[in-house]
């Protein structure tokens, strides 16, 4: 966004591109990893689960810290989006390598 604006994009249509940007990566990918870490996760997080979530994507938590907003755990809100939850980024890996190669497979 601050490289938009530095060209001279007003406030306004910077903050467009860049929803359109997004918009568009979140439909053309096969998954999503959201880092969830911290009381609460990034607020543009939780959109990008949102959408991806609606759009039928993969998507994966990677949650490797114990701050929760909630006693009972992570917002059923943000978990509901997801397809899976890890809290070891070595197993987040090997997540993304399962869900391609089982893609390759399918073709």
């Amino acid at each position: 966004m601050a490289d938009l604006i530095a060209q001279g994009i007003n406030l306004d249509d910077a903050a467009h591109q860049v929803w359109l940007c997004d918009l568009e990566q979140i439909r053309s990918c096969d998954l999503v990893v959201a880092v969830l870490d911290g009381r609460v996760p990034d607020e543009g997080v939780c959109v990008e689960l949102g959408l991806a979530s609606g759009l039928d994507k993969i998507v994966i938590g990677l949650l490797t810290d114990s701050r929760r907003c909630f006693p009972w755990g992570a917002n059923p809100m943000v978990t509901g989006c997801l397809s899976a939850i890890c809290t070891d980024p070595s197993l987040l890996l090997r997540m993304v390598k399962e869900c391609f190669d089982g893609q390759a497979a399918q073709i």
